[in-house]
């Protein structure tokens, strides 16, 4: 409709402009109506020189309504739709890994919390010194494991500012002797400077050995546990063995913390292999200290 008067309204207020000068009825451009010509129709050329005015007042108005309600009849554009695809991906990613930040520190806690549990019940009567140690022990994984999960709880508030940091390969030598409680003998051979290593392969690399050290734990049980880690220029290396023990606990649930270990390998580029091998059970890692996009 606003393309129409926009075609036959100059016409018109041409016509009007000119009607007080006529003799005769004077037609509006190409519209049906005519006006008497002479000088009692000077009334009407104000209102025709006023009429474009109207008319561009009216093309605003129209559009701002229109803006308004596209977005309802229409629907979001692609670029809209593409955005909330990318807003709800990188919800999914949070959320993704704040599960394996929980699954990693907490659940390594527990493990190691259950089999404590379970070698001082076995010698609580014959053995109290080592079932009171054995409970001192328990009490600092459950207090490490609470500050994980306050950590990770803090995450979920945005409280970043007032949480631990989350741990590096720094703090390798606690980790190991939380396990050594546990009764799990642990060697670790460290080659290179791990205070080089960038803080975000730092940070997946001491979860990745945190999670092994879960896996032995919770399917192998009290086995010795062997851990390489080699900084190279380029790469981290780190390789865990253990012994197969088909006798050992085995707990419900397996298979996530293998899954978040590639999860993580798979974010830096790098690469994993895990499985049994001549009797040992053994995972190898090989993450780039300068992970490309």
């Amino acid at each position: 409709m606003i393309g129409t008067l926009a075609l036959v309204l100059p016409p018109a207020v041409v016509a009007a402009c000119s009607a007080p000068f006529a003799t005769g009825d004077v037609q509006l451009g190409q519209l049906d109506p005519t006006i008497p010509g002479g000088p009692g129709s000077a009334w009407i050329v104000p209102l025709a020189l006023l009429s474009p005015l109207a008319l561009i007042y009216l093309a605003v108005a129209a559009g701002s309504l229109l803006g308004h309600i596209a977005p309802r009849l229409l629907g979001p554009s692609p670029a809209e739709r593409l955005a909330a695809v990318q807003r709800q991906a990188m919800r999914l990613a949070e959320r993704n890994r704040l599960a394996r930040e929980l699954h990693d520190s907490v659940g390594h806690a527990l493990s190691i919390v259950t089999v404590q549990a379970a070698a001082a019940g076995r010698v609580l009567d014959s053995d109290p010194g080592f079932a009171r140690q054995a409970l001192t022990d328990i009490e600092a994984s459950a207090r490490n494991g609470l500050r994980d999960l306050d950590h990770v709880l803090g995450l979920l508030r945005d409280e970043t500012a007032s949480r631990a940091p989350t741990p590096t390969l720094a703090d390798l030598p606690r980790l190991m002797g939380s396990t050594r409680t546990a009764g799990i003998e642990v060697t670790a051979e460290l080659t290179g400077r791990i205070d080089e290593v960038p803080q975000a392969v730092s940070r997946e690399a001491y979860r990745i050995v945190q999670e092994s050290l879960t896996n032995a734990a919770r399917h192998a049980g009290r086995v010795p546990v062997s851990l390489s880690l080699n900084v190279g220029a380029e790469h981290l290396d780190l390789e865990l063995t253990n012994p197969l023990n088909g006798s050992g606990p085995q707990r419900p649930g397996g298979g996530r913390g293998l899954n978040g270990i590639r999860e993580r390998v798979t974010s830096l580029r790098g690469e994993v292999s895990a499985g049994p091998e001549a009797g040992r059970w053994r995972i190898a890692v090989r993450l780039p200290l300068h992970p490309t996009p």
